[in-house]
């Protein structure tokens, strides 16, 4: 049995909050893919160091994520208006992951569902300049749809497909679009439950790529 994570065997970025500590390892660890900043990061760390007295933590939390995602979504705006697409990409996704930290310790409700649409226009806009070729689409399931991304395969005529479903966490919450019933963008929006078997699913979409090898029919 794994022991639980102590200041002994963990990274720890606020001491006595394990919380903040662990959710701040995970962002870090999105820097190699240009998906965070460690400038940005500590500058956020110093700011909350500055607030660990707070009577309630979970919003300091909130509010500096939230204050440098907004600052760097900003930069993202203008870049786009001055017509250099992949600087605004850049900084579009960074403020995406800084959006889905902020939303992170807010308690369900309107509030986390607004943080939530933030982290969502961040990402898709990145993707839009950085990664075209990634097309944001809807599988038909039960009523409603799956949400998920497509990526069309290199070359022409029939290819191979892979329908990948992410996981529930973090997987699904940084793409914002998990694939599964009650998986992410689904799941929040109550559109879907959660759901422990993954059968019908994953026989719903991958009925729909063997009819349409080229995937267009999932939109």
């Amino acid at each position: 049995m794994v022991s639980t994570p102590t200041e002994g065997n963990w990274p720890v970025t606020f001491p006595g909050n394990l919380r903040w500590s662990n959710a701040t390892q995970i962002v870090k660890g999105m820097v190699a893919y240009g998906a965070a900043a460690m400038a940005e990061v500590d500058l956020i760390v110093q700011r909350l160091k500055a607030r660990a007295g707070d009577a309630d933590l979970d919003r300091a939390w909130m509010e500096e994520w939230s204050k440098e995602a907004d600052r760097v979504a900003k930069i993202g705006d203008e870049a786009d208006a001055a017509g250099n697409a992949i600087t605004a990409g850049n900084q579009y996704m960074r403020a995406g992951n800084y959006y889905y930290s902020a939303e992170r310790f807010i308690p369900p409700g309107a509030d986390k569902m607004a943080m939530y649409r933030k982290a969502l226009r961040a990402y898709h806009a990145a993707m839009e300049r950085l990664h075209p070729e990634i097309e944001r689409v809807e599988v038909p399931y039960e009523g409603t749809s799956l949400p998920a991304y497509f990526v069309r395969g290199a070359g022409s005529g029939r290819r191979p497909t892979v329908v990948l479903f992410d996981g529930h966490a973090n997987a699904a919450g940084i793409s914002q679009r998990g694939s599964a019933p009650g998986s992410s963008e689904n799941c929040r929006d109550s559109r879907l439950r959660m759901r422990l078997r993954m059968t019908r699913p994953s026989s719903v979409t991958t009925s729909i790529r063997t009819r349409r090898s080229d995937g267009a029919a999932i939109r």
